[in-house]
């Protein structure tokens, strides 16, 4: 994977680390509502593993597959805030982009 667009856009546009228990439960309810954006929320969390570990291999971030479920379960508070923080903006501009049609 030599490029993600969408990852340079969401990167940039961080410009703290802050990040509330508020700030979790909206991207937790963003998640769980919009599945059809969970293949790329998925590219996100591994382009951003590649980017940032030594460890790109396996599985990003002690995720499970859940057959049952037919997707990926992470716990929220495995994930480094920076990438909490770009997946909050991914949502930000999803939905801005779903009022929009």
């Amino acid at each position: 994977m030599d490029s993600l667009p969408i990852y340079d856009t969401l990167a940039n546009s961080i410009n703290d680390n802050t990040l509330t228990l508020l700030d979790k439960k909206n991207l937790i309810t963003d998640i769980q509502e919009n599945k059809k954006t969970h293949e790329l929320v998925f590219a996100i969390i591994k382009y951003y593993q590649i980017k940032n570990s030594n460890n790109g291999c396996g599985m990003p971030y002690s995720c499970k597959y859940l057959k049952t479920k037919d997707g990926y379960k992470f716990d929220i508070d495995m994930l480094p805030v920076k990438l909490v923080k770009m997946l909050i903006q991914f949502f930000l501009i999803h939905n801005r982009s779903k009022q929009n049609n």
